[in-house]
């Protein structure tokens, strides 16, 4: 008697070190919850009654395994990209184009003597000239003028000069600023971006300097003679008179 209840005693014995030294796995605890509702389950962490959630304890106890930190991980990165790829919202300082004719307002209405020296520092001859040029259907010019101010020659050179030319349309006038712009920077000018009324524009400084911009189908560029101005001068002062014959084309026009 004794014998027979002592051989299934260590039989157990023996079946529960086996188990115990068994090197094919690892023992670990799984729960399954029958009970499926909202999104608990999506912690991966959820117990009896939780609702829906499925619970692996990995062999070091821990209730949270590598498949949960993973998804933790993808969740995280896919947000982050989210947020970097966002579309930029800046908006432009410039108002819509208005359609006028720049050629049709008088010279005497663009800048006085008063302006450029405020501009540019330089007192210059008073009054202005008016030089109209020809069309030039090739290049999609519909009409130019300048006007010379501070001229003592009749107008053949002046001390600034505004130029106005007409397109027949915008994308003409867009070529001819990039042409203007890759035409002086061949001759070695300083070329620098600014903006007039929120409308981009560029400097070039060389033998004197310039700044040209586009306005719809029309271009306008302000250019200063040689020595009239230091370069500093020109490219702080320049914007301000581009800003003050445009405004004033706008209002007369």
């Amino acid at each position: 008697m004794r014998r027979t209840s002592i051989v299934p005693v260590m039989l157990a014995v023996a079946l529960a070190v086996g188990a115990c030294n068994s090197s094919t796995s690892a023992p670990r605890t799984v729960t399954f919850t029958n009970t499926v509702t909202g999104a608990t389950g999506a912690t991966g962490t959820g117990t009896a009654g939780s609702g829906g959630s499925v619970t692996v304890v990995p062999p070091s106890g821990s209730a949270t395994g590598t498949a949960g930190t993973t998804a933790a991980t993808r969740t995280t990165a896919t947000r982050t990209a989210a947020t970097t790829t966002a579309p930029s919202t800046t908006k432009s300082s410039a108002a819509p184009f208005e359609k006028v004719d720049p050629l049709s307002v008088s010279c005497a209405l663009l800048l006085t003597q008063s302006d450029i020296k405020k501009a540019l520092g330089a007192t210059v001859p008073s009054g202005s000239v008016r030089v109209k040029d020809v069309a030039d259907p090739e290049r999609g010019v519909t009409g130019k003028a300048r006007c010379r101010f501070g001229s003592t020659d009749g107008g053949k050179t002046g001390k600034v000069t505004v130029l106005l030319t007409t397109y027949n349309n915008a994308a003409s006038a867009a070529k001819q600023v990039t042409l203007t712009r890759s035409s002086e920077e061949d001759l070695g000018a300083t070329s620098s971006a600014a903006t007039v009324r929120g409308y981009p524009a560029r400097i070039l400084l060389r033998d004197g300097g310039l700044i040209v911009l586009q306005y719809d189908t029309w271009t306008l560029s302000v250019v200063a003679a040689d020595k009239l101005a230091s370069a500093d001068k020109l490219t702080s002062g320049l914007p301000l008179l581009a800003e003050q014959v445009l405004a004033r084309i706008l209002k007369n026009a």
